[in-house]
């Protein structure tokens, strides 16, 4: 379901075969940004109507990472299971990192006991500045990841490694109006996904290897 936020929320009913979908594009989405089997994936976004967190979840279980399925709030409690379970990945709506480093401060929690070293946001517009502040803060790398209702969720598209546009996966999705007519490698299947310009020009190992479509 989405949030409603300029109307009334849309529901979108998934198939056993819409949910299989949707846990392979999220761990492509893992794999995209540098995510492996080995890690310890915290899921923070909720496990309600609201598709993120099972989306987080799905792709977790795709991969075969060990998933620590949280979901919303609990501040506190999160930063203790990120310390005791040595959580690797910490997944989230944007600006949810700013409230674990809130309570961290207010609790005087150590972040450096964490063995955190990416992190997966979306759900909320954020900028540059606030990216590197939250890696700055939780010594991660952060990527962007999108989607919305209509689409299924997230897991439409991430930025790779290269961290410099966007990543839509054309074996589910054709954006053709809206990214250009580019195919990159797709890292699980080698398919191909739609890249943004502004990856190529940063070199992204996937867009520089692709032909022209």
């Amino acid at each position: 379901m989405s949030s409603g936020t300029t109307g009334n929320p849309i529901l979108n009913p998934y198939t056993a075969a819409d949910v299989a979908q949707w846990g392979e594009v999220m761990a492509r989405c893992y794999v995209a940004a540098g995510v492996t089997r080995d890690d310890v994936i915290q899921v923070t976004p909720s496990f309600g109507l609201f598709t993120g967190g099972f989306g987080f979840h799905y792709g977790a279980e795709r991969l075969g990472a060990m998933v620590v399925p949280v979901g919303a709030g609990r501040t506190s409690l999160q930063l203790r299971l990120m310390r005791d379970l040595k959580t690797t990945v910490l997944t989230a709506i944007a600006t949810y990192p700013l409230r674990l480093i809130e309570v961290a401060r207010d609790e005087r929690f150590d972040l450096g006991a964490l063995s955190l070293r990416v992190g997966i946001f979306g759900s909320e517009m954020w900028s540059d500045a606030l990216r590197r502040r939250i890696e700055r803060e939780l010594s991660i790398r952060a990527h962007d990841i999108i989607g919305m209702t209509e689409t299924g969720g997230p897991g439409l598209g991430i930025d790779c490694l290269a961290r410099a546009g966007v990543h839509v996966w054309r074996t589910t999705t054709s954006p053709r109006s809206w990214i250009p007519r580019r195919a990159v490698r797709d890292p699980m299947e080698k398919k191909a996904s739609w890249s943004s310009p502004r990856s190529r020009a940063r070199g992204c190992r996937w867009c520089a290897t692709a032909p022209t479509t």
